[in-house]
């Protein structure tokens, strides 16, 4: 009876659980060193960061002031022959019937007061 008595009973665990999700990817299987192993990847990101700041200015800078230059050289050469000869008044332009209804009745709304 007492053999019977003994199965019946609820059986004790003697294995404790281990939490494996946290794993590696925090430095530890333990939260000791959180803040470090947040920490941790960020000192490389921030290093290749200084990098690529030192690049673009290394590779952009000198692209944009070439870029400028002949831009520039490219303006001046147009500008040369740029000249336009002087504005001839004809008579079949700007022909109204009736006068504007602001200012003196000649002159345009957006434009000048010539």
């Amino acid at each position: 009876m007492n053999s019977r008595l003994l199965t019946l009973a609820p059986k004790v665990v003697a294995r404790t659980s281990v939490r494996n999700s946290s794993g590696p990817f925090y430095g530890s299987w333990n939260f000791n060193n959180y803040k470090k192993s947040l920490i941790a990847p960020m000192k490389p990101a921030f290093q290749v960061k200084e990098q690529y700041k030192k690049m673009f200015w290394v590779a952009s800078v000198p692209c944009i002031l070439l870029t400028i230059f002949l831009a520039a050289r490219d303006h001046a050469k147009h500008a040369e022959h740029a000249a336009h000869a002087e504005n001839i008044e004809y008579d079949y332009l700007n022909i109204r019937k009736s006068s504007f209804p602001w200012g003196d009745g000649n002159s345009p709304l957006f434009g000048d007061n010539r």
